[in-house]
């Protein structure tokens, strides 16, 4: 009987051990399974961070490509701008061009009535006169700048000049600043 009781508690002893094994083994494989699912949830974490870094790393290029769209916005508005500006400017620098002709044109023909043809002019004569005139066209003075060659005929310029007072010049002051001093070719014949 002893030998079987030696025999159950050895069988007791080897079951206590299995199981303790068992509970041994059972740990270590929930130590692993933990230590398995640690190493996961750090891989998922550290996939988490890369994708969010990414996608700030997107956020941040899709907004610097916006801002740079922007710019070149701002920058193709302003050239428009810019453009729109020079082509006004241009519209009325032509306009005021065909003003200032006209009003050249006008002064032309008013000092040709009021000219006396000398006896010594001849076909072809012609001089140039510095004019100063004041708002309103009345003539300041008259200077011979270059002469036809015939004193009499460069005297008759300047009286024609003097008798056609006031001149017909325009009355926007930005216009009539191209009259205030100017230089008057005379040439009878065209």
């Amino acid at each position: 009987m002893q030998a079987l009781e030696a025999q159950e508690a050895a069988q007791k002893q080897r079951d206590k051990q299995k199981s303790l094994e068992q509970a041994r083994q059972k740990d270590l494989e929930q130590k692993r399974v933990a230590t398995e699912k640690k190493k996961l949830e750090e891989r998922q974490a550290a996939e988490l961070a890369k994708q969010q870094l990414a996608t700030e790393q997107q956020k941040k290029e899709a907004a610097l490509r916006r801002k740079q769209a922007e710019s070149g916005l701002q920058e193709q508005l302003a050239a428009e701008e810019k453009e729109r500006n020079q082509a006004k400017a241009a519209a009325l620098a032509v306009r005021q061009q065909g003003e200032i002709a006209r009003h050249e044109d006008m002064i032309r023909q008013k000092v040709m009535r009021s000219w006396a043809r000398p006896e010594s002019a001849r076909q072809g004569m012609e001089c140039m006169l510095l004019v100063r005139v004041v708002p309103g066209g009345a003539v300041l003075s008259t200077q011979l700048v270059q002469s036809s060659g015939n004193a009499i005929f460069d005297r008759s310029a300047e009286n024609a000049i003097n008798k056609a007072s006031p001149l017909p010049v325009p009355d926007d002051k930005s216009m009539f600043e191209h009259f205030r001093e100017f230089k008057f070719r005379f040439r009878p014949e065209g």
